[in-house]
């Protein structure tokens, strides 16, 4: 009863979210929520899009982001997976700035905390470090973001619904002349993987509370 409740709860969330006026896409654990074994190799590629307020010393704006971006992850062992991320992001809609997208880089780690024979349900840590430059007519935005997320899940088949809570933080710095960050740093996430076969899968998640957001990606694993 309880992981049908559990399914219910991720599935209307998703939904909901997904045709909120203002949501957009971003903010991604990115595929896979779950480690991946020991000396395993797996890639996804996914694109996003978010909305976040900011704020500097003297008012409040709201940035809006696309993103296209491919993560590659690393197994070195069945408990620790790191990973990187390369790809294209940008800045629009602040301090009267609309950026042109520049590449992104970024990386992180996935700790699994919790897991047992017995149950489908797992338990992870999951950090990660994003940062790009968008440009417009001569002035640069430059973003770096990072995130600490504790990770629920529970595998059902083909489909792993998951869920969790972050603390997020974005710093947007033009130039040293003026300079933004998060306005909220608490946020709720929830999404699920979908394996077509043991190596496709796809992915989506949406964000809220310290971002509007959601993703959506395919991958594979090796």
């Amino acid at each position: 009863m309880l992981k049908k409740l559990f399914h219910l709860f991720l599935s209307a969330t998703f939904v909901t979210l997904l045709f909120l006026p203002d949501t957009l896409f971003a903010g991604r654990l990115g595929g896979l929520n779950e480690n991946i074994g020991g000396q395993m190799l797996s890639a996804a590629a996914g694109v996003e899009y978010s909305t976040r307020d900011v704020k500097s010393k003297t008012n409040k704006e709201e940035v809006n982001s696309r993103r296209f971006v491919v993560k590659t992850t690393y197994g070195l062992s069945n408990d620790i997976n790191i990973f990187a991320t390369l790809g294209f992001a940008d800045s629009q809609d602040i301090n009267n700035y609309t950026g042109a997208l520049g590449t992104l880089f970024g990386g992180g780690l996935k700790y699994l905390v919790f897991s047992n024979p017995d149950s489908a349900n797992k338990v992870s840590i999951n950090a990660n470090i994003e940062t790009f430059k968008s440009r417009d007519s001569g002035r640069t935005a430059t973003t770096l973001e990072y995130d600490v997320a504790v990770i629920v899940s529970n595998n059902a088949g083909n489909f792993t619904p998951f869920g969790g809570i972050k603390f997020s933080d974005v710093s947007i710095d033009f130039g040293g002349s003026t300079k933004y960050e998060a306005d909220d740093n608490i946020g709720l996430f929830g999404g699920v993987d979908y394996f077509v076969n043991p190596n496709v899968y796809f992915t989506g998640e949406v964000h809220t509370f310290d971002e509007n957001s959601i993703f959506l990606g395919v991958g594979y694993n090796f």
